[in-house]
């Protein structure tokens, strides 16, 4: 570990820096509102999420159309249906090991009957269209909560353009924008640990390594702690 900066630490200060000045621009009151109603955001896409997963998968064609289409891809790749070519199929999967993982262990017979499932492509298939359907349901309830964020924050230009409040409203912005810049940071240090198995991603683990600033924000980074909390066989 050394002092010395390289072009990711270079890259986080400048994203710090950006919020800060945003936070200027915006002012405080904006900033907080904005803040907490990312949080709030955070908390009702936890809640509606099951909800929106459950929607997606018995009224609309999207699971089924995803496990459809990862049964042909599997079909075509390969007819492996052995029970001594399996290991070897998961591992030919682009996709991250944590989630290979998850596949091997849930290779039983309890998983095909909650799948609907009957052989071992088709719970391959299954598995992976529970995910990315689950992602999607996501995505969807994150994408309304910014909405309904956007709307309120919105609502305040009007306030806070009084004399007044304005002076202050812009300088303890600042804190507050510096803030979210950090959380920024901190999402993209989870990106770069869910991808620690690509040539970028161990680079980027290197440089945070490598780097005195970079290792203790990633110490701190409460996305990686969740995420390692959910996942611990994921061999991260």
């Amino acid at each position: 570990m050394n002092l010395d900066m390289n072009w990711l630490a270079v890259g986080v200060i400048v994203v710090l820096l950006v919020s800060c000045i945003n936070g200027y621009r915006r002012g405080f009151v904006k900033e907080v509102v904005s803040a907490f109603f990312v949080v709030l955001a955070l908390l009702a896409v936890w809640a509606i999420h099951p909800y929106v997963n459950q929607f997606l998968v018995e009224h609309t064609p999207v699971y089924e159309g995803i496990a459809d289409t990862c049964l042909e891809f599997l079909q075509e790749e390969t007819a492996v249906e052995e029970e001594t070519g399996q290991e070897n199929l998961i591992e030919e999967l682009p996709l991250p090991s944590f989630l290979k993982e998850g596949i091997v262990e849930n290779n039983q017979s309890e998983v095909y009957e909650l799948l609907g499932v009957n052989t071992f492509l088709e719970y391959v298939a299954g598995y992976v269209a529970e995910l990315l359907t689950s992602g999607i349901a996501f995505l969807l309830s994150y994408l309304l909560a910014s909405v309904l964020i956007h709307l309120v924050v919105f609502g305040l230009d009007i306030m806070t353009r009084l004399p007044v409040l304005r002076g202050l409203n812009r300088f303890a912005g600042i804190f507050v924008g510096g803030i979210r810049g950090l959380l920024f940071v901190w999402i993209v240090f989870l990106i770069i640990t869910v991808c620690w198995n690509t040539s970028w991603g161990r680079t980027c683990i290197q440089m945070i390594d490598e780097d005195l600033f970079l290792s203790y924000l990633y110490e701190k980074d409460i996305f990686v702690k969740l995420f390692l909390s959910i996942f611990p066989a994921g061999g991260i």
